[in-house]
């Protein structure tokens, strides 16, 4: 299989497949990455449009000599605080659906099937309910490692701040969703996350 960082070599040098390779890569990863930190169908599909549109007009900006995906994930970053500056201006109110749907994206499991996850559905709010309630920059750290799977230093590369500061924002994240959960259920000796 050939690498993000190849497709992006050979897209910057006008390879419209190998943008288009690395849109159906991204795509779904962006689009779960903003349903997590948004909750709404519509704006996360905007937001990985987005994202995907200005990987397009600033591939030239992508150096080659780092990860691509830390790169992507720092236009989706952006993007998410420009989104996030736009909703101070109209907030706007989460539909339950979107969030009863929020963790069970694209997965097909049999442990998530609907009446395994409603025997589940408790605790799946809580937490749900937990990351959203995080402050903005624990919330993106968290969603990006914990969902996306992006190593410390690419989180930093995508966020724009330390290795320490990332590892600091996963911390006070998780520990603070532990904090929101204990009173609701007996966790203390479970990870909520890894």
């Amino acid at each position: 299989m050939v690498s993000d960082e190849q497709l992006m070599r050979q897209a910057k040098e006008g390879d419209r497949e190998a943008l288009s390779a690395l849109f159906s890569r991204y795509q779904g990863p962006l689009y779960n990455f903003f349903l997590r930190s948004c909750g709404r169908v519509d704006d996360a599909e905007d937001l990985a449009m987005e994202t995907l549109l200005r990987v397009f007009r600033h591939a030239e900006h992508f150096s080659g000599t780092g990860s691509f995906r830390a790169w992507i994930y720092r236009l989706a970053v952006n993007v998410s605080h420009d989104r996030a500056r736009r909703a101070k201006r109209r907030p706007e109110v989460l539909s339950s659906v979107v969030r009863e749907r929020w963790l069970g994206i694209e997965d097909d499991r049999p442990e998530r099937r609907p009446e395994t996850m409603a025997l589940r559905g408790d605790l799946a709010e809580a937490v749900r309910s937990a990351v959203y309630a995080l402050p903005e920059k624990e919330r993106t750290a968290l969603l990006l490692r914990e969902y996306q799977q992006l190593t410390y230093a690419e989180i930093a590369l995508a966020m724009g701040v330390s290795l320490s500061a990332v590892k600091m924002l996963i911390l006070r994240g998780r520990d603070r969703v532990r904090k929101r959960l204990e009173p609701h259920f007996d966790l203390q000796p479970v990870e909520v996350f890894g």
